[in-house]
């Protein structure tokens, strides 16, 4: 059976995000409700996570958070090295489902949208900071002039074998980002380097291997509240009423 993978982890590496905490669970809660209509959850957290979440997940499973530099984003990577990717559909906690997500028959990666109107300011600066000869040693497939990103919003696999790929990758921009290029996350400043890390990846490797893609939000109906528009008290209140 084909279920939902969420992951939440309440003690983020991310200046900021301990502050809303509180308002990230209220998030969360109430878009794992609304999916839990139309499929099984598993969820991937911590102590207080399981605490507070796991009314409405069918399955908990416990983050060991044993690398260094533990991201806030790492969680859903932790999670796929476990989650078979035949039947698990990997979602972050801001996105509203209104039904079953439909998904293009034979494609390797299906991801959320494609990211092209915020490419500019939220990607390209970020891109060519990361850029560089060490970089593309490690990681063959870097192409530092694409245009678009592909947002992880949510993620399936064609095989397991794509997902580690695309695993394996994270952690390589991962190692480069602290250990190679000792990048400092000022500079990404008002944006965040996980986005390099994770989306723009994404699509290298998609076009390097010639992965067959799906943008989801061209034939389903949700809502993906990304950034920090998601905290605030009007649609904190909107989503409770």
């Amino acid at each position: 059976m084909v279920k939902l993978v969420y992951s939440f982890n309440t003690t983020p590496n991310q200046m900021g995000l301990e502050n809303i905490m509180g308002r990230q669970m209220v998030v969360y809660k109430k878009a794992m409700e609304v999916a839990s209509r139309w499929y099984p959850i598993t969820l991937w957290t911590d102590e207080r996570g399981a605490e507070e979440l796991s009314e409405y997940a069918t399955e908990i499973k416990m983050l060991k958070k044993n690398t260094p530099n533990y991201l806030w984003c790492e969680p859903k990577y932790e999670a796929m090295l476990e989650e078979d990717a035949d039947n698990s559909i990997f979602i972050d906690g801001d996105v509203f489902l209104a039904g079953r997500i439909n998904f293009n028959p034979d494609c390797d990666v299906h991801f959320e949208h494609f990211e092209e109107r915020t490419f500019a300011y939220g990607y390209k600066p970020q891109v060519d900071i990361f850029n560089s000869e060490k970089l593309q040693n490690i990681f063959p497939e870097w192409t530092p002039t694409l245009f678009g990103a592909y947002n992880v919003g949510i993620l399936k696999f064609g095989s397991n074998e794509i997902k580690h790929k695309f695993r394996d990758t994270f952690y390589t921009m991962k190692d480069y980002y602290y250990n190679v290029a000792n990048l400092d996350r000022v500079k990404f400043s008002p944006n965040i380097p996980e986005m390099v890390m994770e989306e723009y990846a994404l699509h290298c490797l998609a076009k390097f291997h010639n992965w067959k893609v799906d943008d989801l939000s061209e034939h389903n109906d949700y809502i993906h509240m990304y950034g920090f528009n998601k905290y605030r008290t009007g649609f904190l209140n909107l989503i409770y009423k």
